[in-house]
């Protein structure tokens, strides 16, 4: 009898299933579905986002060329390089209001600024690209625009006039702080460091009695 049912077992004959062993194995697979659903709606999630975040750098990229474009563009490259190495740091607001060519040059300086502000403000161009690469010139443009904004802000009673820029500015020189020179390892030029190299003094005050503080009583 116990060599029948060996020559059974060796020649793949019937056997017998243990009843228990189906309802214990959907009992396990129950169990583990709701993680296994999970876990692969979480790699979805992830695999999406992470599409989401190259399309966004890809984007982000394409604005910042474009940017770049737009500051070689001749007109306004000639403007820049006008408040970069011809404009006095001393000119007052009526001098460079009275100028029309000035004005023109100072104007489209600032609004190329004050537009790169927004677009950075709303994550449409990532601003380590802008600092890196505009940094510098942003800050050492603030510097020597400051006063006249200050004093256009004042007259016009526009307070907003140039906000943007002026924000950019400020986060630069946050970011300067927290990201050292590659190279030499040292603190990068804030907007202080900035303003030295445009040559514009230490303490620049705007000359308009309009926005002078009142005296104290």
């Amino acid at each position: 009898m116990l060599a029948l049912m060996l020559s059974a077992a060796v020649s793949g004959g019937s056997q017998t299933t243990n009843p228990v062993s189906i309802p214990f194995s959907l009992e396990i697979a129950s169990k583990c579905a709701p993680i296994v659903s999970a876990f692969v709606a979480l790699a979805g999630v992830v695999f999406i986002s992470y599409q989401i975040v190259l399309v966004r750098r890809s984007h982000q990229t394409s604005t910042f060329l474009k940017i770049l474009d737009m500051a070689r563009d001749k007109n306004f490259a000639e403007a820049v390089n006008w408040v970069k190495y011809k404009m006095d740091t001393s000119i007052n607001y009526d001098t460079a209001r009275a100028n029309d060519q000035a004005w023109s040059n100072i104007s489209q300086v600032i609004h190329f600024f004050e537009s790169l502000g927004i677009l950075v403000q709303r994550n449409f161009i990532n601003r380590d690209l802008v600092f890196d690469q505009m940094g510098t010139w942003i800050a050492g443009t603030w510097s020597k625009v400051k006063p006249l904004i200050v004093v256009h802000r004042a007259t016009k009673g526009y307070p907003e006039y140039a906000e943007n820029f002026e924000i950019l500015v400020e986060k630069f020189d946050e970011w300067a702080k927290k990201n050292q020179a590659k190279k030499e390892r040292r603190p990068r030029l804030g907007v202080t460091g900035a303003a030295n190299y445009y040559g514009v003094p230490a303490v620049a005050k705007p000359e308009h009695p309009s926005i002078d503080p009142p005296p104290s009583r």
